[in-house]
């Protein structure tokens, strides 16, 4: 199975809370920013991760394969 990192672009998030909801493991709540942020730790890339990637309305969430 295929490895990568999760980048979420913070000026196109509008969190809408769907990844955190879904994925908890691996997407949260930034109080800094209000945003959604993601693990730093390298993560693998399943159906169901990609199907939560793409629940995203505004396609903030970026893989960064390894």
């Amino acid at each position: 199975m295929k490895k990568g990192r999760l980048l979420i672009d913070t000026y196109r998030c509008k969190w809408c809370e769907a990844c955190v909801v879904e994925m908890p493991e691996f997407f949260f709540y930034d109080e800094r920013t209000g945003k959604a942020t993601a693990t730093s730790e390298p993560v693998e890339l399943t159906e169901t991760l990609e199907a939560v990637i793409a629940l995203c309305p505004t396609n903030c969430i970026e893989v960064v394969e390894k």
